[in-house]
């Protein structure tokens, strides 16, 4: 900041008119987030104590292609049994790679059922 200062030519006084400028910003910018750090980190630290299955459930009810759809889940620690009657096999296929790759779970039971189309004669 002292080599931009000194380029611009200002001197030992304007460059100490600007720093209490830029602290007072700084102060009014704080008052106005209102504690908003804080409220962000206790936040946060209750995203952590999220069961997995609320995480699954969460990651179920928010996608698109299962919203609607009756998906019970049942968790036994790290390990998620998901069940319910399904339209397709992609609607299972979606469910159970979400439950995979949700943070916390080591294991996913696929209980889901999808009614057979009967075979074209």
């Amino acid at each position: 900041m002292l080599l931009v200062l000194g380029s611009l030519a200002c001197n030992r006084q304007d460059a100490d008119a600007l720093a209490r400028i830029g602290n007072r910003m700084l102060d009014r910018a704080q008052q106005s987030t209102g504690g908003m750090r804080d409220k962000l980190q206790v936040g946060i630290q209750e995203m952590g104590k999220t069961s997995v299955r609320d995480r699954v459930q969460s990651r179920l009810i928010h996608d698109r292609l299962l919203q609607g759809l009756p998906i019970e889940i049942v968790a036994h620690e790290a390990e998620i049994e998901l069940k319910g009657m399904l339209k397709t096999a992609d609607q299972k296929r979606r469910a159970i790679d979400l439950a995979e790759n949700t943070e916390g779970v080591a294991k996913v039971v696929d209980s889901l059922v999808v009614p057979e189309t009967p075979a074209l004669p």
